[in-house]
């Protein structure tokens, strides 16, 4: 085989990986996007987290199922709304039933982990503490099954919603990378 037919050889093979190569950068930036869709994190800093909502406290408290360390809330008669502090560790609520919608989602902040790092105990006394009330014998729960729950309740420090979270974002984020993966190895035995 002579220098040309080599080189040849190699300017045929090129177009393909490159291509490759380009598809793999695009699935990656894909992934993570998707990725950074799924994480519904917010947090505060070393400052609480002071979280209103444009819906009544009580209505909250029938409406989702709170989890976490510090949930604190206090009706706000002026805009008939509700605000929610967290002081240490994290809250989060979502749906009893059905799923938390987009629009309801910014009305409620619903499937939201509110987090600090202020470590400011304890929780502030408000107007309702839905862990306290949720976790009462006289509370009621629906009978349907939530959709949107962590797989386990959070620890005392509020820990496990968010690992539980973000350990369902790492295994979606892992099963995208097998399929940017599988794709990348098609084109480039094609």
């Amino acid at each position: 085989m002579s220098n040309s037919e080599g080189l040849r050889c190699r300017r045929r093979i090129a177009p393909s990986s490159v291509l490759a190569s380009v598809l793999l950068v695009l699935l990656s930036t894909l992934a993570v996007l998707v990725d950074s869709q799924a994480d519904l994190n917010n947090f505060c800093g070393v400052k609480p987290c002071i979280e209103p909502v444009r819906m009544s406290c009580q209505e909250m408290i029938e409406k989702y199922q709170f989890q976490g360390s510090c949930c604190s809330m206090v009706d706000i008669p002026q805009t008939g709304g509700c605000r929610v502090t967290v002081t240490f560790g994290n809250c989060f609520w979502y749906p009893w039933c059905d799923t938390c919608e987009e629009d309801e989602e910014v009305v409620s902040r619903c499937n939201n982990i509110f987090e600090t790092g202020a470590n400011e105990r304890p929780c502030p006394v408000g107007d309702y503490d839905p862990l306290e009330i949720q976790k009462s014998l006289a509370y009621d729960q629906p009978s349907c099954a939530p959709s949107m729950a962590p797989s386990e309740p959070p620890t005392g420090d509020g820990s496990s919603a968010r690992s539980n979270l973000l350990s369902a974002t790492s295994v979606t984020t892992g099963v995208l990378a097998v399929l940017v993966a599988v794709v990348a190895a098609a084109f480039v035995a094609a």
